[in-house]
């Protein structure tokens, strides 16, 4: 894999493309290999990811890695093993989680967590990871797969994390959690997997439209893995499809319970399958009003723009004269074809056909005025489709869902096409759910024509519409809005049932009159461990709640919520986090240690050019920077004496992963000290003699001895209690550590004064001395004196000496 190189401040049009160009600088990055061991029947994945982390280094490792996960997926377990060792996790708050985390790294454990950052994206670290060691990772997804029409089931799963416009500052409020490194070179790392189908197939055998297949026979199942022994690149999908032997899925329901210690063992879940009337059942179709918001950004140059043209394309064929058309395009600003809809006439249909195929992609992706513009009032009978194809690659997801949710008219329908090579799903399946249409993804390599065909019965024939579940056997259901039935599309629908059965009745309309269909539930007894149909079911409810917050419910309400269910069902969600730890020591927590910041693949058929991505430059080589040290007395707020001129040592690195405003507010100091000329490159300033002894007179220094070499630092927290706090600061250059055993520390509190404290560094868990060289973290515990201060704020600025030099550190959290 080629390693990240340090990057320089990202400016605001970095901030707005959502990601940076990393490149190699002689390092070997420790992800080895991703396998995936897949077992898929009726519908249904379980899917174990498996990542070799190897530390090279002779210094424990930390590792951070964004994880692209399937949307519709349920992370359902997580754990590592270290040599013989093997660490099971468990699911806890997401603070709590980290706080764990962090506790574990200053003790020398080693540690994993795997946070949620959106519905398809998350964060995996390993920390402390020991020198020249390997460690796997496992994460276990409950997975629902896709019914194609054409009679076969579909196992998608994502490869690569793209990067995602982020509008103008303040806009996404997490855009340093979902910033993405790329490697434009890509990366080493491949991924293979095996895939057992207990499906009967007929008809044909597996296939893929994406990467060439090994299939052989094992009994009755079907062993399919990639045809190339060297895995496949993550720049993409891993995509299979396998023709079943009934041809088509049939209504059904898949029950389970609870392990009998579990927090809802007393209720049973399940996963019903509706399935619309046959093919050739005659409905009359109602007119439609189809509008295509077709995303035209810098990411879709090339052949998703294709793909998205052809889509369309096939969309406007299939409308006949009663029906109307409005195409909306949108980049930086959305352009309609017409001022309004147009009646779907030959000609007209001709001219629109041309209009899609002029269109030329750049610019930045604005579809939120579109979206409005589409789900305005519809005319009479009419039912509106609106079909939204794009790559979805936004940081302000939440947008675009709550937009339609608020907005979308009961006869409206809204679906996704996903185009790419890395489409983000956090927008393409939640925007789909809260428009009760459908979402298809398109890879690049794949034949848009049957995509086509299944967009097209989405949009042409809604068989059955209006539907509502009930019966003495359902307590609840998920997702709340029922999608409606389409030609070829069964709907998959989560249930909460009573544990002793009974009925369940299902109705909806048609054009000629009721449909309705009744099943029997039978009672269901404790299994021995919680199976995926009830995490699955625990997911809808939690994506049910999300879609509810971007619906306008109170945000503490639906929080409260689903980090109930998150920590009762022992899945990942945005407020609950898998983390694992060792019960021992497994470095010494004295040792510096290394952090690796894994980049992404540039995804298959973009363009660096077209996203917005710079280049990084290196940041300048560190030198000894020339300051003033009082011990006596705390600096400036700001760290600056009056007179005095200072360079800064900036830690990219440590803005990697940034969270929050006490992150983003670190990071402003840091760009204001560069603005003041502290940052810059060139040679170090140094002090002028006059300026020395303007501070001698000044009552600042007591004489010319106290003169030290300064450097501004920036440094994350990661333990607190009572009397003592540990953090860890990264190092871009060499410093010849060597700590005063006391220190001084200026501490801002919650009212924003400050306090001196006096404090004591704690050997046991403070790296030792030395000298520490470029990309290792250096930990530092110190143990305040009771009843120095008050409570320690969460922001800190402290004045530390170490072998000559001065460091004024200033301390986050995260």
């Amino acid at each position: 894999m080629m390693p990240q190189t340090a990057l320089s401040r990202p400016t605001p049009d970095d901030r707005s493309s959502g990601g940076r160009l990393v490149a190699a600088d002689g390092r070997t990055l420790p992800l080895r290999e991703a396998r995936l061991e897949v077992e898929a029947e009726g519908g249904l994945a379980r899917v174990i990811l498996e990542q070799t982390f190897e530390n090279p280094h002779d210094e424990p490792l930390a590792v951070t890695y964004q994880l692209p996960l399937p949307e519709r997926g349920a992370v359902s377990g997580f754990s590592f093993t270290l040599g013989a060792l093997e660490v099971i996790g468990e699911v806890d708050r997401r603070e709590s989680a980290r706080e764990r985390f962090e506790e574990a790294l200053a003790l020398g454990r080693t540690a994993a967590l795997l946070e949620q950052d959106r519905s398809s994206l998350f964060t995996q670290e390993v920390g402390n990871l020991p020198p020249r060691e390997t460690v796997v990772a496992r994460i276990v997804i409950d997975q629902r797969l896709d019914w194609l029409a054409e009679g076969a089931w579909s196992w998608r799963f994502p490869t690569v994390v793209a990067p995602r416009y982020l509008g103008a500052a303040g806009r996404v409020p997490d855009a340093a959690a979902v910033e993405v490194d790329v490697s434009p070179a890509g990366t080493t790392p491949r991924a293979g997997f095996v895939l057992r189908i207990a499906d009967r197939l007929a008809g044909g055998e597996p296939g893929s439209p994406s990467h060439h297949l090994h299939v052989r026979s094992e009994g009755a199942a079907r062993i399919v893995g990639l045809a190339s022994e060297t895995g496949a690149a993550l720049d993409r999908d891993l995509v299979v499809h396998w023709p079943v032997a009934a041809g088509e899925v049939r209504t059904g329901l898949r029950l389970s319970r609870p392990a009998p210690d579990h927090a809802h063992a007393d209720e049973a879940f399940g996963l019903l399958t509706l399935v619309p009337p046959r093919k050739d059942a005659r409905f009359e179709p109602v007119a439609r009003d189809l509008i295509v918001l077709l995303d035209t950004s810098g990411s879709m140059h090339g052949e998703p723009l294709r793909q998205a043209q052809a889509v369309t394309s096939a969309l406007i064929e299939t409308l006949g004269a009663r029906d109307t058309l409005e195409l909306i395009e949108f980049s930086s600003a959305a352009r309609r074809f017409e001022k309004k809809a147009v009646s779907a006439t030959e000609r007209n249909r001709r001219r629109a056909l041309k209009w899609v195929a002029s269109l030329s992609a750049g610019g930045a992706t604005e579809m939120k005025e579109g979206i409005l513009a589409a789900l305005e009032s519809l005319r009479g009978e009419a039912q509106r489709q609106v079909v939204l194809v794009t790559d979805g690659l936004i940081g302000f997801e939440q947008e675009i869902v709550a937009t339609v949710a608020r907005h979308l008219p009961a006869g409206s329908r809204v679906h996704c096409v996903g185009v790419g090579s890395g489409v983000n799903r956090s927008l393409t399946g939640p925007v789909s759910r809260a428009g009760r249409g459908q979402e298809l993804i398109l890879g690049l390599d794949e034949d848009a024509d049957p995509a086509a065909r299944r967009l097209v019965a989405a949009t042409e024939a809604p068989l059955v519409v209006d539907l509502r579940l009930e019966g003495s056997a359902l307590r609840s259901f998920a997702p709340a809005r029922i999608p409606d039935l389409f030609v070829g599309q069964p709907a998959l629908l989560g249930l909460r049932l009573k544990a002793e059965g009974g009925a369940l009745r299902i109705t909806g309309r048609t054009a000629e009159g009721l449909f309705e269909q009744t099943l029997a539930v039978p009672a269901s007894a404790p299994a021995e461990v919680t199976g995926p149909v009830t995490v699955l079911v625990a997911r809808e409810e939690i994506e049910d709640l999300e879609l509810e917050l971007a619906g306008g419910r109170q945000a503490s309400e639906v929080d409260r919520e689903i980090e109930a269910r998150g920590l009762a069902f022992q899945v990942a969600t945005r407020l609950t986090s898998w983390i694992a730890v060792t019960k021992e020591a497994t470095v010494d927590p004295r040792d510096p240690t290394r952090h690796e910041r894994l980049p992404q693949a540039l995804p298959h058929g973009m363009s660096i050019e077209r996203l917005g991505l710079r280049a990084a430059a290196p940041l300048p080589p560190a030198a000894p920077i020339t300051g003033v040290f009082a011990a006596a007395a705390p600096m400036a707020p700001a760290g600056r004496a009056a007179g005095a001129k200072r360079r800064s040592l900036s830690l990219g690195g440590l803005f990697d992963r940034s969270r929050g405003a006490r992150k983003e507010e670190a990071k402003g100091w840091m760009e204001e000290s560069a603005a003041e000329g502290f940052g810059g490159s060139g040679a170090p300033e140094e002090f002028e003699l006059d300026d020395a002894r303007s501070l001698l007179d000044a009552g600042r220094l007591d004489s010319e001895d106290e003169l030290h070499e300064v450097r501004q630092l920036i440094a994350r927290l990661l333990r607190r209690q009572d009397r003592s706090f540990t953090f860890e600061l990264e190092l871009d250059g060499e410093l010849d550590w060597a700590p005063l055993l006391d220190a001084e520390l200026e501490v801002e509190l919650a009212d924003g004064s400050t306090a001196l404290i006096e404090a004591a560094v704690d050997p046991r868990s403070t790296t030792r001395d030395g000298l520490h060289g470029a990309g290792q973290r250096l930990k530092i515990t110190l143990i305040v004196e009771p009843g120095a201060a008050p409570e320690i704020a969460e922001v800190l600025v402290l004045h530390l000496r170490s072998a000559g030099s001065a460091l004024e550190v200033r301390i986050v959290d995260g």
